[in-house]
């Protein structure tokens, strides 16, 4: 889908959570017991594009059909005309660069799949974006994206790479127990409010140059299974790396620490620099 047709789709999706909050709120349920009900209402709007997508990759993996690689961009292309097709039809483009686009309420998409790759390049989140528990079965890209309130991707799955240079979270940033499987670059990013990626899993490049972290870092008993650069990052509050596990090398050349910091019980198998 194009842009215009992602926010379409988003749209219809957002009507279905307005009516049956109406609906379930009439019918005297609960105030979180309505969310819930509402949020089951957007996702099944959701799910009637994606599920039929996911259906035809999973038939052309069986059949021998699918064929993609990523570019060295980290995008990812069809090597033949029938997978170039389902990507273009499975992409979601909610905002980019050059057309950004704002979201004035909540954008809740919690356990939702996106079956392709998906672009929220110079987003604004003017509330909280609750990504909980969400699926990105392609490329997710956030780059220069603005989250004003709470930004939640606890327990959500990357399955390609995962961009959010140059982000802005001017509150919580939470991406523990995620696991990112491919490259997750953070470069540039400001974290305004407190990061939590306690727990999380890198399986590939893990970036962080030039990030800056102005209340606390928590990466305790975070994975990083290659390379985990912090270069040139500026922590303002405690930054917390306890029980760590760094497989591959680790950089923190010209990363400045302006508070307490904890490596307790980190394990660094690979070359460590700049460690405090």
């Amino acid at each position: 889908m194009d842009q215009k047709q992602t926010l379409v789709l988003w749209g219809r999706c957002e009507a279905a959570r307005a009516a049956a909050l109406t609906g379930a709120q009439a019918a005297g349920k609960g105030e979180d017991a309505a969310r819930e009900f509402a949020h089951a209402a957007a996702g099944a709007v959701w799910d009637d594009w994606t599920q039929p997508l996911l259906n035809q990759r999973n038939d052309m993996e069986a059949d021998g059909s699918w064929a993609a690689d990523l570019d060295p961009g980290g995008q990812l292309y069809g090597q033949n005309p029938e997978t170039s097709a389902w990507l273009d039809r499975a992409k979601a483009v909610f905002s980019t660069c050059e057309t950004p686009h704002s979201f004035e309420t909540d954008f809740d998409c919690r356990d939702w799949v996106f079956p392709g790759s998906v672009g929220f390049e110079g987003a604004t989140f003017a509330c909280d974006a609750l990504f909980e528990g969400a699926e990105f079965a392609g490329p997710a890209w956030f780059e220069r994206s603005t989250f004003e309130g709470k930004a939640e991707f606890r327990l959500a799955t990357f399955v390609g790479t995962t961009i959010f240079d140059e982000a802005t979270f001017s509150g919580k940033a939470l991406f523990d127990v995620v696991t990112f499987p491919d490259a997750a670059s953070f470069a540039g990013a400001a974290f305004n409010g407190v990061a939590l990626f306690e727990r999380a899993t890198f399986k590939s490049l893990a970036m962080f140059t030039g990030a800056t972290f102005a209340d606390d870092a928590e990466f305790g008993l975070a994975e990083f299974k290659a390379t985990a650069v912090f270069a040139a990052v500026t922590f303002f509050g405690i930054a917390r790396f306890g029980d760590a596990i760094f497989n591959g090398d680790a950089t923190f050349e010209g990363a400045t620490f302006g508070a307490a910091t904890n490596f307790q019980n980190a394990r660094f198998e690979g070359v460590a620099l700049g460690l405090p």
